[in-house]
């Protein structure tokens, strides 16, 4: 009698390739053979054959105790040589040994060095055949030169049985390949790192060839691997031996490995008090080490230099990048140090291009040039994409006629330091001439064009009497054209 039990749904089994049973998982569809029976199901299934007790005629021998006995699959059929025993305890009148094997392989097969025969092919599939035969209790061991049997011992007594299965060499020939990181705590599959790629099973008669999808290859049942470049990849393992051969594929996704891109470029610094932040903050990381022993993501440096970061993502990968600060002149902008408004002509004041703009005084504004319609102090403030910066004021003055220029009636020379000269205050413009005459009409000091305008009182080294004193210039501006003044001067000792 034989039992099948299912383990998924939907499981159909064949029996000789004819009746077709379909099965749940857990359960169990039992029949009884008197035949050689081949069962063939579409997921896996466990096959036990049950002993009968030779009681009341319920079984084909005279001897007999229920037992059971777990079949293994044809696949299964790997073994090469087996070493078992039969016994004659327990009142075990006589052992049977039962060999299954591929019909080719009949011929190869020896029992203690003796070739075993009376094969019969299974009707069912020709291509497999087995041998039944009766056997003393001893020691025996069975050998095969072709690829593999399958072998069962079974003992019959009028109270007690056994049955085991005295050849079997199993191999998982559903498992698929692993792979595996082969640092021991970065746990991601990431281009440029090595990968070992394992078989589920390493047997000496078997080759593993393996293909990667990058057009490279390896052999072995376990070997080491890496990939220049993130993607998927169609992993497929070949498995061969003299009688069987597999092929199993997987797909593995590399991903990016962070130490490869360029997440922390060199950089530059200026002459910034603020100075300069370098963030290596990145959402797969954990922690951080820098050379300075600080554990931040980001960092202020004030200084040109070489600094080093120690990283760990999430996954336990871990690298080391080198950040470059090199020293870089900060921008610069210039302004005179006053500007002449003119009535009615605006000034426009202007900075370099490249920069972001800050102007402050009585016109506030963000562009690189602006109108000055008004007098007064202007700062400007330039600054670059690294926070470098550079600033400069300018006074904007108006213009003054003639009639606004403060010029003194009365100076004392007499080297005291105090109101020792006379002189028109034209800074703001430009001379043609300036001259100054006694009550007389003659003329005691002269100077030309955009000379120093300041008189100390002498003639040719001598000191002038007190008194008034007239005066002549002429005097132009940009703003306007030239125009004559006069004016008298009282010279006090």
């Amino acid at each position: 009698m034989a039992r099948i039990l299912a383990n998924s749904n939907n499981t159909t089994v064949n029996l000789n390739d004819s009746t077709a049973v379909t099965l749940q998982a857990g359960d169990v569809h039992e029949f009884v053979y008197t035949s050689p029976t081949i069962i063939e199901s579409n997921k896996t299934v466990s096959v036990g054959i049950f002993t009968i007790t030779a009681n009341n005629g319920c079984s084909n021998s005279k001897n007999g105790d229920p037992s059971v006995i777990m079949i293994n699959p044809n696949e299964q059929m790997l073994l090469d040589s087996i070493t078992f025993f039969t016994v004659d305890d327990y009142a075990i009148a006589e052992s049977f040994i039962h060999v299954v094997t591929r019909t080719s392989d009949t011929s190869t097969i020896t029992l203690n060095g003796t070739p075993v025969t009376n094969f019969s092919i299974l009707s069912a599939d020709s291509s497999y055949a087995f041998s039944s035969f009766k056997v003393p209790a001893g020691s025996y061991q069975l050998i095969t030169e072709g690829c593999g049997f399958l072998a069962y011992a079974i003992g019959l007594g009028s109270a007690e049985s056994y049955a085991y299965a005295a050849g079997v060499s199993l191999v998982d020939l559903d498992c698929e390949p692993s792979f595996e990181p082969v640092s021991l705590t970065c746990k991601e599959l990431t281009a440029g790192a090595d990968i070992r790629f394992t078989a589920c099973h390493n047997r000496s008669n078997f080759t593993y060839s393996w293909q990667f999808g990058d057009s490279t290859s390896a052999s072995g049942a376990a070997v080491v691997k890496s990939f220049k470049q993130p993607g998927d990849y169609p992993i497929r393992l070949i498995t061969q031996s003299p009688c069987i051969a597999d092929t199993s594929t997987r797909i593995i996704t590399i991903k990016p490995s962070i130490s490869s891109l360029d997440l922390f470029p060199d950089t530059i610094i200026c002459n910034n008090p603020n100075g300069i932040e370098l963030s290596t903050f990145h959402p797969q990381f954990a922690s951080w080490l820098w050379e300075d022993s600080s554990t931040n993501a980001r960092r202020t440096v004030y200084s040109p230099g070489t600094y080093i970061v120690f990283i760990t993502d999430t996954s336990g990968c871990s690298f080391t990048d080198t950040i470059q600060v090199d020293p870089t002149p900060n921008p610069s902008v210039h302004l005179d140090s006053a500007y002449r408004l003119c009535p009615n002509d605006p000034l426009i004041l202007e900075a370099p291009e490249g920069y972001t703009y800050r102007w402050q005084g009585t016109v506030t504004d963000s562009t690189r040039q602006i109108w000055i319609q008004t007098t007064g102090t202007y700062l400007i403030h330039i600054e670059d994409s690294l926070g470098c910066y550079d600033e400069d004021s300018t006074i904007v003055y108006s213009e003054l006629s003639g009639a606004d220029l403060f010029i003194p009636n009365v100076f004392t020379p007499g080297n005291d330091h105090t109101n020792d000269l006379f002189f028109i205050p034209i800074s703001n413009f430009s001379s043609t001439y300036f001259r100054i005459y006694n009550r007389w009409g003659e003329q005691v000091y002269q100077v030309g064009p955009n000379e120093d305008v300041a008189w100390d009182g002498t003639v040719d080294g001598y000191h002038l009497p007190p008194g008034t004193y007239f005066w002549m210039a002429e005097i132009g501006s940009k703003c306007k054209d030239y125009q004559k003044l006069s004016g008298t001067v009282t010279l006090i000792r």
